[in-house]
């Protein structure tokens, strides 16, 4: 049997790759804030009630948004002073365009308190898995 002798190189190696896959394992896993949107309409259900808001911009909101939303944009200057007015103890779901924004204000918001704030995601996933929508001009 032909043993090679691991050197100090080959260790420093192994242990590189060793680290590299787990810190690729912790950034692919997805974010303790954010629900499908099958599981935001069954927290919805199961709530009875939650604030549905929409952090796009007004234009983006006018052209199209869920029933009963509330439009806070997440890039304007005056998001966190309207989210701070918000009750903390409410279920809040929010969606953006595709996700992103939505994810970054619900990671926004429960460093500022709020625990139930939700990333639903998208609105065109949204409403392809049954949110009712408003369609304007």
């Amino acid at each position: 049997m032909n043993r090679r002798k691991m050197t100090i190189p080959h260790v420093r190696l192994l242990m590189a790759v060793v680290l590299l896959t787990t810190v690729a394992g912790c950034v692919a896993t997805s974010k303790p804030f954010e629900l499908t949107p099958e599981e935001g309409l069954t927290l919805l259900k199961e709530e009875g009630s939650a604030v549905i808001l929409d952090v796009r911009g007004a234009t983006e909101f006018r052209k199209l948004h869920l029933e009963d939303a509330l439009n806070i944009n997440f890039m304007g200057a005056d998001f966190d002073s309207r989210i701070a007015e918000l009750d903390r103890e409410a279920v809040y779901l929010l969606y953006c365009k595709s996700g992103t924004r939505s994810g970054n204000a619900a990671e926004q918001m429960r460093a500022m308190g709020f625990e139930r704030a939700w990333n639903i995601g998208g609105i065109d996933e949204l409403r392809e898995s049954g949110y009712p929508v408003i369609e304007g001009g």
